[in-house]
């Protein structure tokens, strides 16, 4: 077991077991889904790859009827992404009205996905950015067709 210090916070995380072995190629952890409001329907994919040091890069994929967008970014184990168990990762995403979270348990070489989203205090639309960058009021975001798969 290792001890991963992110700020002033202690996280427990089963990385040399369960995610990340300092001899393996580094994980990916690749999640499917179609989300579906009163805006749009798209098709995501979304590629998280542990790559050690408590570094996580991150890819996302979308498709909707109108566009196709993407983007990649790398970030500390700690922030977008957090161990919140033993072989569990959360991925919060902040929105202006609600909170996106995954919660992803991994066993061995697979993986299972929950999703949903929250909205924040006093707040009663959900404002969702589309693959085109702009934002619109729409419903709940429902999730379907959630895969994930450990490469």
């Amino acid at each position: 077991m290792r001890i991963i210090s992110i700020g002033a916070v202690s996280l427990c995380a089963l990385l040399a077991s369960s995610f990340v072995r300092a001899q393996d190629a580094p994980t990916m952890i690749r999640i499917h889904y179609t989300s579906s409001n009163s805006c749009s329907t798209s098709n995501w994919i979304i590629t998280a790859k542990l790559v050690g040091g408590n570094q996580v890069e991150e890819s996302l994929e979308a498709v909707s009827e109108k566009f196709r967008g993407g983007y990649q970014s790398q970030a500390n184990l700690g922030g977008r992404w957090r161990v919140i168990s033993e072989n569990r990762l959360r991925r919060t995403i902040e929105h202006p009205n609600h909170f996106q979270i995954w919660d992803v348990a991994i066993k061995g070489r697979s993986c299972h996905v929950t999703m949903q989203s929250q909205l924040k205090p006093g707040k009663i639309d959900y404002l969702l950015q589309g693959v085109d960058r702009k934002y619109s009021k729409c419903s709940k975001p429902q999730y379907t067709n959630v895969r994930c798969a450990i490469q």
